[in-house]
């Protein structure tokens, strides 16, 4: 996460890498999570109040609002020189729809998938470690609507694959029926999951 990796403007924390690096030896493939933009990164334009499925505002001050791109595609470009191939995968936010973690609009969401995809592109083009590009992770905060925004601004095409969460409110949005939580529950939801985002794509 942004903030605790670059809490000011050009001081680099790599706290983790003892742990990432022991995990990687171990043969566990370890997935980064780019979110939390610090107050001194923060895009205050476009934020969304109340918004398309926004459930929470993004106050002043708080980690939910998109990042200026300069300062999120230098951090990410030494975020993955730092860890070389110890980290596979890169996530793009978390729980977009519902606010509390990315309050910028769709469009925002969109140029900072292609900022991600620009970095990560030009760093394997240079030799460096090839990284895959997640998006997401989804849930079921009006989550359907809002991804069907994400794919008409574009932002699909820059991701190599889509994550989402198992839970009540996702499947909730995608119709399951039945109790929560039992074998069948699950296979809706991953059948229903499956098909909305392929149609999305």
């Amino acid at each position: 996460k942004m903030n605790f990796v670059e809490p000011a403007a050009g001081d680099f924390e790599f706290k983790s890498s003892d742990s990432i690096d022991l995990l990687a030896a171990s043969g566990f493939g370890v997935l980064g999570n780019l979110a939390q933009t610090p107050e001194w990164a923060a895009n205050l334009s476009g934020v969304r109040q109340g918004g398309l499925n926004v459930s929470t505002p993004c106050p002043t001050g708080s980690l939910c609002h998109p990042p200026r791109q300069d300062a999120f595609a230098e951090y990410l470009r030494r975020t993955i020189l730092h860890f070389g191939g110890n980290v596979s995968m890169y996530e793009f936010q978390n729980e977009p729809a519902g606010g509390s973690f990315w309050g910028g609009a769709v469009e925002q969401y969109a140029e900072t998938a292609r900022t991600a995809r620009t970095v990560i592109d030009s760093i394997a083009a240079a030799g460096g470690p090839k990284v895959q590009l997640l998006i997401g992770a989804f849930c079921g905060y009006g989550a359907e609507a809002f991804q069907e925004e994400l794919a008409k601004a574009g932002a699909l095409q820059y991701a190599d694959a889509i994550s989402f969460h198992l839970g009540p409110q996702i499947c909730a949005a995608f119709g399951c029926t039945g109790p929560f939580d039992t074998p069948d529950w699950y296979y809706q939801l991953l059948n229903r999951s499956v098909v909305f985002f392929r149609n999305l794509s």
